[in-house]
C-alpha cells in the first residue's frame, strides 16, 4: 500500500472511530472521497429508501434526508483544499443508527481560521433554546447576512432547528494551515 492510500484509509478510520465512539450503533452508508454536488442527492435518496425499508417514521425519514442534503452541501460549498497530500482533501460521509437516533457524520478539510469561526458558531447554537434558534434563523434570513462563500450560517441553524439536537464536532489538526472538521448530527428516531 502506498503512503497516499495509507493516509486516505487512516483519515477515514479516524472519523469512523470517532463516529462509533461518540454514538455507537450500526452503519447504514459510508463514503470517503471527493464530494461533488451530484453525489448529494444520490446519498440522500439512497438513505431515504433504506430508512423507509427499515420502517422509520415519515418524520424521521424527512428530517434525516434534510440533514444529509444540508450537511453535504456544506461540505461541497465550504470545504477547503489543502495541499492534496496524504488524502487531506477527501471528505467523509457516514450515516448510522443507534437505539435513539439516526446519525449523520461528515468530515472535510477546512482552513484553520474558518474552523474557529465554524466551531464558535456551533458553540453559540448549542447554548440556545429552540425558540432562540428559530429566531436567529428568521433574523439571518431577514438581514440577508452572507459570508464570502455564500452562507449565513443558515445550514447549521437549519440542522439544529430541524433536529432539536446540538451538532457535535471534532477537530483534527492537519498542519499549520488546515484542520479536518468532523460533524455529528443526531436525528431523533421518534
Amino acid at each position: 500500500m502506498n503512503n497516499v492510500m495509507h493516509a486516505h484509509t487512516f483519515q477515514f478510520n479516524k472519523v469512523l472511530n470517532y463516529h462509533y465512539k461518540t454514538e455507537g450503533g450500526g452503519l447504514i452508508l459510508a463514503y470517503y472521497g471527493e464530494m461533488h454536488q451530484h453525489l448529494i442527492k444520490t446519498f440522500g435518496n439512497n438513505l431515504e429508501h433504506i430508512l423507509k425499508q427499515k420502517g422509520a417514521s415519515p418524520t424521521a425519514v424527512k428530517r434525516t434526508y434534510h440533514v444529509v442534503i444540508e450537511s453535504l452541501q456544506n461540505v461541497v460549498r465550504h470545504g477547503d483544499k489543502t495541499d492534496g497530500s496524504l488524502g487531506k482533501d477527501k471528505s467523509v460521509f457516514l450515516a448510522g443508527v443507534n437505539d435513539r437516533h439516526y446519525i449523520v457524520t461528515t468530515g472535510n478539510a477546512v482552513l484553520r481560521g474558518r474552523v474557529n469561526r465554524a466551531t464558535d458558531f456551533l458553540d453559540l447554537l448549542s447554548g440556545m433554546e429552540a425558540s432562540e434558534v428559530r429566531s436567529l434563523y428568521k433574523e439571518r434570513i431577514r438581514s440577508n447576512t452572507v459570508s464570502e462563500r455564500g452562507g449565513a450560517g443558515l445550514g447549521f441553524i437549519d440542522i439544529t432547528k430541524k433536529t432539536n439536537n446540538t451538532i457535535r464536532y471534532h477537530i483534527e489538526n492537519l498542519n499549520e494551515k488546515a484542520a479536518y472538521l468532523t460533524l455529528i448530527m443526531l436525528i431523533n428516531r421518534t
